[in-house]
């Protein structure tokens, strides 16, 4: 009889570890650009809260009696502002100076602004035309 014990890993046993160990690296990657891609979407749809809740505090102030006396005046004031850049300068007051920083005119798609983590997911936001029997809106896009 053969008394001796084999206490080395074999080369198959040794490649099915490293494979199971790689296979789980690899699910590990993944799951973090998910995450990352995920977060830059909640940081997007924050910015577009964040201009719409300053466009709400802007309308509610232009349209009191200590801004523009009317909501007929302040919504003729938005109108003036016929670009998304003119309509940020009227938010400016109602947003914080790093905010205000955030944004810049869109290259390619007219009256649109948008941030750096909005170019990372390719999006944009606008600002709806504000209409009889409407509210302007901040949109993202596309």
């Amino acid at each position: 009889m053969n008394t001796f014990k084999k206490n080395a890993f074999s080369l198959i046993e040794l490649l099915i570890v490293v494979a199971i160990i790689g296979v789980l690296a690899a699910l590990v990657v993944s799951s973090f650009s998910t995450v990352t891609e995920d977060a830059r979407s909640v940081m997007v749809i924050q910015q577009q809260a964040s201009l719409q809740e300053a466009l709400n505090s802007w309308i509610s102030m232009a349209s009191s009696s200590t801004g523009y006396g009317s909501l007929q005046a302040a919504k003729s004031k938005y109108d003036d502002a016929t670009t998304a850049t003119a309509k940020l300068a009227l938010l400016a007051p109602y947003l914080d100076a790093t905010t205000l920083k955030q944004y810049s005119a869109h290259a390619t798609v007219a009256n649109a602004l948008n941030t750096d983590t909005m170019k990372k997911n390719n999006q944009y936001v606008t600002f709806s035309a504000w209409t009889t029997g409407s509210y302007p809106k901040v949109e993202l896009g596309p």
